[in-house]
């Protein structure tokens, strides 16, 4: 389904309040346990990986960050009701409109902080793309992972095992210190380095 369609824009249209009301309903139970320092005083490049959108954007809700969001469908049911909470969208994908999003997101990050999920929109799932390390060098802006562990949630069978967090649960948000890109060549070598940081503070909880 394409979401210029007619039929397209009244599904989202209508996922977007349910969707916002679920959220919010399920965010008033929440217990968030955060640890690390956020860095919520300056402009940094929050990374998490996909499945973790919701529980993280539940934690930071109202906060002036910007998304980069797939133009897709299935996008947009994400992005839809994230604009209630807060969240600017900017439209784009690592394949399509690339460089107008990248254009986007070094504006944006002169004003706030952007959350980007590395392994989306299609995967293969906790494994490290370089666009957001990219974006960093380009922008002289810290990278700051995010590591999450929601005690109670359901789990969808989808590639990336998205995550909704069951009412009243805990979820632990741990944001690792922030790490600058100051070089292309050293780009690769800080992927094996932030995918092997965020899996063994993962481990931890």
């Amino acid at each position: 389904m394409k979401i210029s369609s007619i039929q397209g824009k009244i599904v989202i249209f209508i996922e977007k309040y349910i969707a916002w009301l679920l959220l919010i309903t399920i965010k008033i139970t929440l217990r968030f346990k955060v640890t690390g320092d956020p860095q919520k005083d300056k402009s940094v490049i929050y990374i998490l990986w996909h499945q973790n959108i919701i529980p993280v954007a539940l934690s930071r809700a109202y906060d002036n960050i910007s998304l980069l969001a797939s133009s897709s469908f299935d996008g947009e049911l994400i992005a839809a009701p994230l604009q209630l909470l807060g969240y600017k969208m900017i439209r784009g994908s690592s394949s399509k409109k690339a460089v107008p999003a990248l254009r986007e997101m070094l504006a944006a990050l002169k004003t706030n902080s952007i959350a980007l999920t590395p392994d989306g929109p299609k995967g293969p799932a906790h494994k490290l793309k370089d666009g957001a390390l990219f974006l960093a060098y380009m922008s002289k802006m810290p990278i700051v992972p995010l590591v999450v562990n929601v005690q109670r949630k359901w789990q969808f069978n989808s590639w990336d095992k998205f995550i909704l967090p069951k009412p009243f649960s805990r979820v632990d948000i741990h944001y690792l210190p922030p790490i600058y890109i100051e070089t292309k060549e050293e780009i690769q070598l800080k992927i094996v380095e932030i995918e092997e940081s965020m899996e063994k503070h993962y481990l931890e909880f």
